[in-house]
């Protein structure tokens, strides 16, 4: 079972994932959550001599290139356990890690900024994985989350890794980061045309995405981390387990034929 919903909706496997951003439709989504993501973050920096630390978890790989300087930033990768890890960048020492969700291998306030991407819908303990990323934030350090928009076609269809997992709505996401001591700040939404995958959508779906006011199928959610609430410490000591050593399961199995092929349960369209 991921999130809270049955296992008829599986986490997919990395080559899932590279399956459909390889997809025209893949392709799209991303550039269309990129480029809100290069609006939050701010302005690119070539200057490397003051950087600000950002750790992107879940499935972040398609997104580190576009954040890289974003703002001072410096990105690292960490995927979830289920999935190999992919190495980024190519051609430089690689800055993406294994790693288990409810035990990051990080200390207490090392990030500036937390990117999560492709987890919080389909993790098998959305609190604990809030309480360590909360852990692991710098005070008054930003969170930014995007998750499927419940409601949405996004959400319901499974031929885009965004129909898998728990979708939220915009009282949903609020509500349950507030109960872990967020302040969500702002909340966006991209994706507003429906997933397709004719030739043509490439060239509608960004003109749809300048509508003032769309109903994007994914949400992406700014949030601060609250400096006033206290956390306990635990009364056992947590065993933390090194980024890349962390043994694969072998259960959790690839759905990627339905967004390679464009066809949904009942294989429509």
């Amino acid at each position: 079972m991921i999130g809270h919903k049955s296992n008829d909706k599986t986490m997919a496997s990395t080559d899932a994932f590279s399956m459909y951003y390889g997809t025209h439709l893949g392709r799209v989504s991303r550039h269309l959550i990129a480029r809100r993501l290069q609006q939050i973050f701010g302005e690119a920096r070539k200057s490397e001599t003051d950087y600000r630390s950002l750790g992107a978890f879940g499935y972040p790989r398609p997104y580190l290139r576009f954040v890289e300087g974003r703002g001072g930033l410096r990105p690292v990768g960490f995927q979830f356990t289920g999935m190999d890890v992919d190495r980024w960048p190519r051609r430089q020492p690689s800055r993406m890690a294994l790693v288990d969700e409810t035990h990051l291998p990080l200390l207490d306030s090392s990030l500036d900024e937390v990117l999560l991407i492709h987890g919080l819908e389909t993790s098998r303990d959305p609190s604990q994985l809030l309480r360590e990323c909360w852990r692991v934030l710098k005070g008054q350090g930003r969170f930014v989350v995007v998750v499927p928009h419940r409601g949405t076609i996004w959400a319901v269809r499974e031929m885009t890794p965004f129909g898998y997992g728990q979708p939220y709505s915009t009282h949903q996401i609020r509500s349950l980061l507030r109960s872990h001591d967020f302040e969500v700040e702002q909340i966006h939404q991209a994706l507003a045309a429906p997933p397709s995958h004719s030739p043509l959508y490439p060239r509608f779906a960004p003109i749809v995405e300048r509508f003032s006011k769309p109903m994007g199928g994914v949400l992406i959610v700014e949030a601060t981390k609250m400096l006033y609430s206290v956390r306990g410490v635990p009364s056992k000591r947590q065993r933390y387990v090194r980024p890349a050593l962390i043994g694969i399961n072998t259960n959790v199995l690839p759905r990627h034929q339905a967004w390679h092929t464009g066809k949904g349960k009942n294989g429509q369209t």
